[in-house]
């Protein structure tokens, strides 16, 4: 079986990652240089990235975004106050998708951080910056419709 980024026969390992193909493929089989090489793996988890959006044109490995859950838990009932007050509609629709499973608020405010630790990651900022960029512009566009 060969690589389809390099061509070259992918070997022992076969590394699926989140890189669209012609066609409409949302996948790519490549062998664990190119994955490694491309910026869809994840060298501390030693894992590939999991693609996020319609067409998966964002990725982040999703240990690295619970990572930063782990490290923000206790900030997280905060953050989701600080959202909900800068675009209270938006905050609405972006809870009622990240917590339909959970019945409980804490759980609710840590699934809404994993979605935001998730979506910093994707836009390659750190998870304040992240935060502060929704908060001023008051809208939480850039992190809708981006399901986990």
């Amino acid at each position: 079986m060969n690589c389809q980024l390099c061509g070259n026969d992918i070997g022992k390992v076969i590394v699926i990652i989140a890189k669209t193909r012609p066609g409409g493929y949302l996948a790519s089989m490549a062998c664990l240089k190119c994955a490694k090489k491309s910026g869809l793996y994840c060298e501390k988890h030693e894992r590939p990235h999991t693609g996020f959006g319609r067409q998966m044109e964002m990725s982040a490995c999703l240990l690295c975004a619970v990572d930063l859950v782990d490290e923000n838990r206790h900030r997280a009932g905060i953050i989701s106050g600080m959202l909900q007050d800068a675009a209270p509609e938006d905050f609405a629709i972006l809870r009622q998708e990240q917590t339909w499973m959970i019945n409980n608020e804490e759980d609710e405010n840590v699934a809404i951080l994993l979605h935001l630790s998730a979506m910093a990651l994707c836009h390659k900022t750190t998870l304040d910056e992240l935060i502060r960029q929704l908060v001023v512009a008051g809208s939480l566009d850039k992190i809708k419709n981006q399901p986990l």
